[in-house]
């Protein structure tokens, strides 16, 4: 398993972070999966584990050159504490991790 990228794929960005956020409010970040070969691949997304993200996408069964598979990641906290999940992605060649972070900031005084 690899993060950013493989021969294949390249995410975008490799790490997702949700941080100062609100409570019981949805947040969300796009994360991209691009095609960097040039020949037309499959992929297949797994979806997070927990129950404070969620990834929402449509699905194209092959991604051609050049093109990309947008993922939507939500996240909805019901307390102020550190959250985290990963996305997994399984492709031909190695198979990629998302890590997704979510952490309360405090505002400086």
């Amino acid at each position: 398993t690899k993060l950013k990228g493989n021969k294949f794929f390249e995410v975008t960005p490799s790490v997702v972070h949700f941080s100062g956020f609100s409570v019981d409010h949805v947040h969300q970040q796009v994360v991209k999966i691009v095609n960097i070969s040039h020949v037309t691949k499959r992929l297949h997304i797994l979806p997070c584990q927990t129950n404070n993200f969620s990834i929402h996408y449509e699905k194209r069964g092959k991604v051609a050159p050049g093109m990309a598979e947008q993922l939507i990641v939500q996240f909805t906290p019901h307390e102020w504490r550190y959250y985290f999940d990963s996305i997994r992605i399984h492709s031909e060649d190695e198979n990629l991790l998302v890590p997704i972070h979510a952490y309360p900031t405090v505002a400086p005084i």
